[in-house]
């Protein structure tokens, strides 16, 4: 069964790569990956936050494992807020503007299977994945990127996220626990758990399964999207302040939410159908996010890793004063 589980944190001092190699190693460790996997990840993951450290301000580090059927996936997003960088010579090896070896991005393209950066004076997201065994993903018919960082000062995150294969269709949820801090994570996770757990054909029938199990909680806002790709469509369902977006062929296509709040007074859970193109990508966020961000932010994006496409969407649009989760589905 796919599962994902996630770590995020701030990096300020020097200390923080540390922090951020011992959350990385962890998240493979729960992948049931060996010492020498483990020793991959926890480089690429010092040397991530290493940069992050060294050379930009306000870094942040999003981390996903992704559980399958036969294997696993590590992703790793960092976002700051400047100044930038000179990609094609920062991945080589020997260059350096601090006077170290200058091996570090170079290091972590070799061990990573994928990575993909994108730099401007106003920040770089860089992302790096791992895979075991090497070309788990390969014939995935949705792929999946994210970014999710809890508020500066909380130490968890009150928004959540994962998703399901089941029967072919691929469901994604989104939860916002309201407010933010302990009780707020409390009812994202339950509404995770709910989703993982119960029994669910349509996105309607996630969502109810969702609004009885917040009940015992503050509550929240969230949404359900079951994507079928073999068709190129997506059956959806939010209530709340949840955003959901289709972008596909230059286009984008608004997802309509119900008002409420799961888990108090029953809201209405209508869920609509929408066209999902290949290559189309589908964006759900939590208001952690500004909602009325520019479509053309992605003209240059639609090809790239849709965990990218999440951490620029934070780089650009964090409000920074909540709990903001950023989900990319990409139909290939």
């Amino acid at each position: 069964m796919e599962m994902i589980e996630s770590a995020a944190l701030r990096l300020s001092d020097p200390s923080g790569a540390a922090e951020a190699r011992r959350f990385a190693v962890g998240l493979a460790r729960g992948l049931g990956w060996n010492d020498v996997d483990c020793g991959q990840v926890a480089i690429v993951a010092t040397e991530l936050a290493t940069n992050l450290v060294r050379y930009a301000r306000d870094g942040v580090m999003s981390m996903t494992a992704e559980k399958l059927a036969h294997g696993g996936r590590l992703s790793l997003v960092s976002v700051d807020r400047g100044p930038g960088m000179d990609v094609s010579r920062c991945v080589q090896d020997g260059y350096s503007t601090s006077g170290s070896r200058g091996t570090g991005l170079g290091a972590v393209s070799r061990l990573a299977d994928t990575l993909d950066i994108v730099s401007a004076p106003e920040g770089s997201v860089l992302t790096a994945s791992l895979c075991r065994p090497r070309g788990v993903l390969e014939g995935a018919r949705v792929r999946f990127g994210a970014c999710s960082i809890a508020k500066d000062g909380e130490t968890v995150n009150g928004d959540a996220w994962d998703y399901r294969i089941v029967g072919g269709l691929v469901g994604v949820v989104v939860c916002d626990g309201l407010g933010h801090g302990p009780y707020a994570h409390e009812a994202s996770a339950r509404a995770v758990e709910a989703f993982r757990r119960k029994a669910w054909r349509t996105a309607e029938e996630a969502m109810t399964a969702l609004d009885e199990d917040l009940k015992p909680t503050r509550g929240a806002a969230a949404a359900v999207a079951v994507i079928d790709p073999l068709v190129g469509k997506v059956r959806y369902c939010g209530v709340g302040n949840i955003a959901a977006r289709i972008v596909a062929q230059g286009r984008v296509r608004h997802l309509m939410s119900h008002n409420g709040i799961l888990g108090h007074a029953s809201p209405r859970k209508t869920e609509l159908e929408y066209e999902l193109p290949p290559s189309g990508m589908l964006l759900l966020h939590t208001d952690g996010l500004q909602s009325r961000w520019r479509p053309h932010a992605l003209d240059a994006l639609e090809s790239r890793d849709p965990a990218l496409v999440a951490g620029v969407l934070y780089r650009d649009y964090a409000r920074g004063n909540d709990d903001a989760a950023v989900v990319v589905a990409k139909r290939q």
